[in-house]
């Protein structure tokens, strides 16, 4: 009797133990919630032509948060078939997922399987780095749950759709559709709409910039589950892929058909006011007349 007791009182002292280590360890590093709940759209400044027309722009750090109203419905559903069809029903993690994720990794001795849901790639774009440590899950799964609590589905993917890398440099589906053609999220097409969602796994491997064939694939990948979820028909799923692309983006270029130009303008600006000058939106004009180029 003596002896159970010795094990029940180790078993105690134990989950005690792994209780502080979770709160001192985990917990109390983690950012509140609150801190996504607003959402402050993003003033960037343009450059103008002699003809009226942009050619380029200085989105902070390459991110620009838009609206929820601006964002299309197509990006949404886009998402939510390609990397997490189950998102309006999960509470932030996807066990599921998780568990087949882990079988895979068992069987292929690694830890290359995704299980990752919207939530929880939200948490990692705003505060935990990418390393695949089990307190790096830990603060990831717990987040993702205290987010479901506090937002609505509609908030997480807002959140979402306007911090996701997308590659050279672009974050968020408004800054990817400038970067790769040139247009407001709001004028892409649904084959152009699928170009941009199949880059969320792996923005540099599946980048038109880089591989344009890789990023057929993940087009069609994307157009493909949005037919399996009931979003789009076959037929227009083919119809999209079959679509001519006008890719406008090229490597290094960044935010700018005439990177020349506006490299010199980022400069001239700086010394002249300073290096805050460009985030606060302003319109410069120039006497560049982009049809003569």
């Amino acid at each position: 009797m003596a002896k159970w007791s010795k094990i029940i009182i180790s078993v105690i002292i134990l989950g005690a133990f792994t209780a502080a280590w979770i709160y001192w360890g985990v917990l109390r590093e983690l950012p509140t919630e609150t801190e996504l709940a607003e959402l402050i759209p993003t003033t960037v400044t343009k450059v103008v032509g002699a003809d009226g027309s942009i050619i380029g722009y200085f989105p902070p750090d390459g991110m620009i948060i838009i609206e929820s109203e601006k964002i299309p419905d197509v990006f949404r559903k886009a998402f939510i078939a390609a990397e997490d069809e189950s998102f309006y029903e999960h509470e932030g993690i996807d066990k599921s997922r998780i568990f087949v994720a882990m079988v895979k990794d068992v069987f292929t001795i690694s830890f290359s399987q995704g299980a990752s849901t919207i939530t929880q790639q939200v948490v990692r774009s705003y505060f935990l780095t990418r390393e695949k440590t089990i307190s790096r899950k830990l603060k990831e799964a717990i987040l993702a749950q205290r987010i479901e609590n506090e937002l609505t589905k509609d908030q997480i993917l807002d959140l979402y759709l306007n911090r996701i890398y997308l590659g050279a440099g672009a974050y968020g589906v408004e800054a990817a559709s400038l970067r790769y053609f040139d247009k407001h999220c709001w004028d892409l097409d649904l084959p152009e709409v699928a170009v941009i969602v199949g880059l969320a796994p792996a923005p540099s491997r599946f980048s038109p910039l880089n591989n344009f064939s890789s990023a057929k694939a993940r087009q069609w990948y994307v157009l493909t589950r949005m037919q399996k979820e009931g979003y789009i028909s076959k037929a227009r799923a083919r119809q999209a892929y079959n679509a001519p692309l006008r890719i406008t983006g090229k490597q290094g270029m960044s935010f700018s058909r005439f990177p020349y130009v506006t490299e010199y303008i980022k400069s001239t600006i700086t010394d002249m006011f300073g290096e805050d000058a460009l985030l606060k939106g302003l319109t410069i004009y120039t006497s560049i007349l982009p049809s003569a180029q």
